[in-house]
């Protein structure tokens, strides 16, 4: 679905239609052109995940769902091919769109894996996969641009939040950030893997085998760093690192916010960054938190 938000028609219906099973995350290209969506298929091996993609170019701001055509959708295909997985045992989970509109990463949480789906063509493909390492369970994702490679080529940097999950051991690629430098040009190429940091040392030192769940990552530039926020589920926190030079992530700081922080949005205003969370909560209501990104000092003893 997608809603009317101008003060006249607040509120109108101006998608509503069908896409894949169980859709769990959607992300609109900077362009207008596509909305890319992970759809999981979670809960049945009859349940097929799959990545849909809609073609906006003929939406309009009056349009009517009542009345208008459907808009075209593209579902993937070669999904589990791609993943060397059967239909029912691929689960997207989240999508990050290029900041230029170039290409789309999903994670995959089951599958260990984020696969590319470019969207330069008339109809969006598939384009590549990178494989996280057995126990990831990728959640969130999160891409910026301008990032220089060893080729000296500009590129994207692409951020993932590995959930890990209870049953893993400590050491594995679960519970940690990871940051994948990537050609956008060519994205059947392997994805370089510049760092994966383990959050549990930095977050629980006393505590290594504690199960934190990272959810949700965001790029922002803050005063000339390239700073990774990323929401920790289970240990209702926020928290920020210093991703400038991705082979050295540094930690900068952390922040209490509700209970079970999922979702993680940030608004620039001026020289400030408003960080908002969107926390589930447990065993009561869930809440809306909000932090100020200035309180964090970026100096080389944080």
């Amino acid at each position: 679905k997608a809603v009317d938000l101008r003060r006249s028609t607040l509120g109108e219906i101006v998608i509503d239609q069908p896409v894949g099973i169980h859709p769990d995350s959607v992300a609109v290209s900077p362009d207008g052109r596509w909305a890319v969506l992970a759809c999981e298929g979670e809960g049945h091996a009859e349940s097929v995940g799959s990545i849909a993609v809609v073609d906006l170019a003929g939406l309009s701001a009056d349009r009517c769902a009542r009345e208008a055509r459907p808009l075209p959708i593209t579902i993937l295909g070669g999904l589990g091919s791609l993943l060397d997985a059967p239909d029912g045992a691929v689960e997207p989970e989240y999508v990050a769109i290029d900041p230029q509109s170039r290409f789309a990463a999903v994670t995959c949480q089951e599958n260990d894996a984020v696969v590319f789906v470019d969207l330069r063509a008339t109809t969006p493909t598939l384009a590549g996969r990178v494989l996280l390492g057995e126990g990831a369970r990728p959640d969130g994702a999160a891409l910026i641009d301008g990032v220089m490679g060893s080729t000296g080529r500009p590129g994207c940097l692409m951020a993932v939040a590995n959930e890990g999950g209870a049953d893993r051991a400590i050491g594995d690629v679960g519970h940690s950030l990871a940051l994948y430098w990537i050609d956008p040009d060519h994205l059947d190429a392997d994805a370089r893997l510049m760092s994966r940091t383990d959050l549990r040392p930095l977050i629980s030192p006393q505590a290594l085998d504690r199960r934190l769940d990272p959810e949700t990552v965001v790029f922002v530039r803050f005063k000339g760093a390239v700073l990774v926020l990323v929401s920790v589920e289970r240990a209702d926190l926020l928290i920020c690192m210093d991703a400038t030079d991705p082979s050295r992530p540094r930690w900068v700081g952390q922040v209490r916010v509700g209970r079970r922080p999922e979702g993680l949005t940030v608004f620039m205003r001026n020289e400030d960054a408003i960080l908002i969370t969107g926390d589930e909560g447990r065993d009561g209501p869930g809440t809306i938190s909000f932090a100020r990104l200035s309180v964090w000092e970026l100096g080389e003893d944080q």
